[in-house]
């Protein structure tokens, strides 16, 4: 998902909590990236106070595998694949 994406969950928050939905995040990169990148999101789409939701580091895709989440044709710089951009649970 992209930055202005996960700050639309961001602020949708209570709505999904009404509704009985925990959010996450998961992401092939670092946590020191996502430290970044949660300053982005926020400054991004102006969302105010602490970040709502993890963003769970997944660098070796372990858990991404597991889950089917693997897009095979999408990958990194260093070959590796990349999760699929819309992916969702129930």
């Amino acid at each position: 998902m992209c930055t202005t994406e996960l700050g639309r969950v961001a602020h949708l928050k209570d709505d999904f909590t009404k509704r009985g939905v925990k959010l996450i995040a998961l992401s092939c990169d670092g946590v020191e990236s996502h430290k970044g990148w949660i300053k982005d999101i926020t400054h991004v789409t102006k969302y105010e106070g602490e970040f709502p939701y993890p963003i769970i580091a997944d660098e070796g895709r372990h858990l991404a595998v597991k889950l089917g989440m693997i897009d095979p044709d999408e990958k990194d710089a260093q070959g590796l694949p990349l999760t699929a951009r819309a992916v969702s649970f129930t």
